[in-house]
């Protein structure tokens, strides 16, 4: 009778965890609970030698691990051979995909499982949708991937990932109409058919290359931040972005390259990767054209830009380091009671060919400013220096008629030039040119300069020295030079006095120490 007992008591608590699986799970279950009943008579767990307990939670433990075991293997999509799936609805994937030979799949495929991960397969999409509750990652595979509708993410998905992502030559490619851009993290990124890509809300993270072959891309209606944070050489493709973000471990000095054309920033320019990288920004102008204040951030552009109606906002410079200006520099940006703050940072114009130094009203002042390179190099108007900014010119820097002011001493160690009656500034004391060259009568402004050159003069058009002038190296007048020295002006010149030209002196004139 109790081995009766045990018997109906094992039946029951197998039933018990049996009772919510279907029909072909419960075959499995009727097998094991018979061949149980077979061998009870012989078995050693009713002769006292095991506790008799035992068997109903064996029995239980048993049948969980099947019921896991079955549900667990369940929800995979396998396709071989000519199989083929015409889609015109939704296709939700709970396990694995194959598609076999197929290459597109139209519709909606839904990639739903709950957990860890699960693996995109490769294939061309309609939409495609990544769901399975929060937590779930979904791995693109290592291959080329197209969308022509939309890519979602729905259902708590945490993120969804390229395959072993950075590193691989997987790329999404956006190949429909009017699309909606997933904020994913992607390793190659590309929109190849006409149509306004939109970036969705959030941070979309790209390890490769971004590459823009049709169609438009909206990165700024939702404000998104796009961050290259590969490990090598990526391109950032030439459009509008809201915040842009250079990022990643990168390795063996990688170029970033800007792509030729207009890089709008609406809001942030953040450079920040780890270790050294190449950036080549041939053909490029970054252009900060946000209405609302914006930093600059410290960079060696192309071309730099600044537009866009401000209001009372302010476009201010980086506090620190060098903002760098290889082409042309385009302060156009308008202000009605904000205007440009300058921190801390220099300004290097630093073209291999002659560029224009921004002044005037368009530009009223500078913190430190470096003029370097190669060729001949233009102020456009007034150049001004905060009390503590420094001036530092390496090339032949032309002021023209417009004046130049600093505090600070400079340092010069190629050329100044100057065109006025009255601009010239004595730049550098240690090294460098201070040419006064106008077609016009000047005055010679009294201090101490290394080496001063007239040229350009005739004798309607002296260079009058009327105060006390030192030339700490030598003094120059060119074959084309007039000097006139006054009554009052007094020259002492501690190298050389090398004249081609003419000099009139009623003052002194002092040659050597």
């Amino acid at each position: 009778m109790q081995q009766k007992n045990n018997n109906h008591s094992a039946k029951k608590t197998a039933d018990k965890y049996a009772s919510g699986v279907k029909s072909q799970k419960s075959k499995y279950l009727k097998t094991i609970l018979k061949r149980s009943k077979v061998r009870n008579t012989n078995n050693l767990f009713y002769r006292g030698l095991v506790p008799k307990f035992f068997i109903s939670w064996l029995i239980a433990l048993f049948t969980v691990a099947l019921m896991a075991g079955l549900a667990f293997g369940q929800g995979n999509f396998t396709q071989s051979g000519v199989g083929a799936v015409t889609n015109t609805g939704t296709l939700v994937i709970k396990g694995t995909a194959a598609f076999g030979a197929q290459t597109t799949v139209g519709g909606t495929v839904d990639y739903a499982k709950a957990g860890p991960s699960q693996s995109i397969a490769d294939v061309d999409y309609n939409n495609l949708t990544l769901s399975g509750g929060a937590g779930s990652l979904k791995a693109f595979p290592n291959a080329d991937v197209a969308i022509a509708g939309n890519l979602t993410l729905s259902g708590g998905v945490v993120k969804a990932d390229v395959n072993a992502r950075p590193g691989t030559s997987a790329v999404i490619n956006y190949n429909g109409g009017t699309q909606a851009v997933a904020a994913i993290d992607y390793q190659g990124l590309t929109f190849s058919a006409a149509g306004t890509k939109t970036f969705a809300a959030g941070v979309t993270k790209i390890a490769g290359s971004f590459t823009l072959t049709a169609g438009t891309a909206d990165a700024t209606a939702n404000a998104t931040t796009l961050e290259f944070d590969g490990t090598g050489a990526q391109t950032l493709a030439a459009i509008n972005y809201d915040n842009l973000s250079i990022t990643g471990t990168r390795a063996a000095t990688p170029a970033i390259t800007l792509a030729s054309g207009i890089i709008g920033i609406k809001s942030a320019f953040t450079v920040s990767p780890i270790n050294p990288v190449t950036y080549v920004t041939t053909g490029n102008a970054v252009n900060y054209n946000g209405t609302l204040a914006q930093t600059i951030t410290a960079f060696n552009y192309n071309d730099l830009t600044t537009s866009a109606t401000r209001g009372t906002n302010n476009i201010t410079l980086a506090s620190s380091g060098t903002i760098g200006v290889f082409g042309a520099f385009n302060p156009t940006a308008t202000f009605a009671g904000g205007g440009y703050v300058v921190t801390g940072s220099t300004i290097n114009y630093n073209g291999l060919t002659g560029q224009s130094i921004i002044g005037g009203a368009t530009f009223p002042l500078y913190e430190n400013l470096t003029i370097s390179g190669s060729g001949t190099k233009a102020a456009s108007g007034a150049i001004a220096l905060n009390a503590a900014g420094v001036l530092n010119n390496s090339v032949t820097f032309n002021m023209g008629t417009s004046s130049l002011t600093f505090t600070a001493a400079p340092s010069n160690s190629g050329t100044v030039q100057f065109a006025g009656l009255d601009n010239g500034r004595a730049v550098g004391s240690a090294a460098g040119i201070v040419e006064y060259n106008g077609a016009i009568a000047q005055n010679v402004l009294a201090g101490t300069y290394f080496h001063l050159m007239f040229t350009n003069g005739s004798a309607l058009a002296q260079k009058t020295i009327a105060g006390a002038v030192t030339a700490a190296n030598n003094l120059t007048v060119n074959a084309t030079g007039f000097l006139t020295v006054s009554g009052t002006g007094a020259v002492q010149i501690n190298n050389d006095l090398i004249n081609t030209g003419a000099i009139t002196n009623a003052g002194t004139v002092t040659v050597g120490l």
